[in-house]
């Protein structure tokens, strides 16, 4: 997430704000989320102050600072870093992303993954970018898949990424 999360400003209170370019039902998915996710959290044990580290500005931060003060050892790993980019229609989604591509997609005019910006998970001239798949963050990060999804999405993506770097 070397952009930060959109999202992740929305649940701060630092988010665009919600107008009627939302559509209704994305609109009250997003109220909703920002409501549940304090109670959320606290029942799943997730630090609410951590969200905070995953905004747009403090990742800018912190990812300028990082790059700076290690310069010279990124150089060093250029050629075995690795990205992957994902974006997904907000109908192929999860559900429960879909509120949060919509909003991304009408207030940061980007195609996204339901919580990053695809234009802001890798850095230009950093890395390989491997490629941009179509999938929503959920079906990189969890062992779970969306609804339509390929069932060896995993093993699809552990073989292009092995045959990436061996190459």
């Amino acid at each position: 997430a070397y952009g930060g999360s959109p999202f992740a400003d929305f649940l701060n209170g630092n988010g665009v704000p919600i107008d009627d370019r939302l559509p209704l039902l994305a609109r009250i998915g997003m109220r909703s989320l920002y409501l549940a996710f304090p109670s959320y959290a606290s029942q799943n044990g997730l630090d609410l102050a951590g969200i905070k580290s995953l905004g747009r500005k403090q990742s800018q931060i912190y990812w300028e600072n990082t790059l700076n003060q290690r310069s010279v050892r990124l150089k060093e790993l250029n050629n075995k870093m690795f990205f992957i980019q994902s974006h997904a229609e907000v109908k192929n989604c999860i559900l429960t992303l879909q509120p949060q591509a919509r909003y991304m997609q009408v207030y940061y005019d980007s195609e996204n993954d339901g919580i990053l910006l695809t234009n802001e998970e890798s850095f230009d001239g950093v890395g390989t970018l491997l490629g941009t798949l179509n999938a929503d963050h959920l079906e990189l990060t969890q062992s779970r898949t969306s609804p339509g999804s390929d069932h060896t999405f995993r093993a699809k993506l552990m073989n292009s990424i092995l045959r990436a770097v061996i190459q």
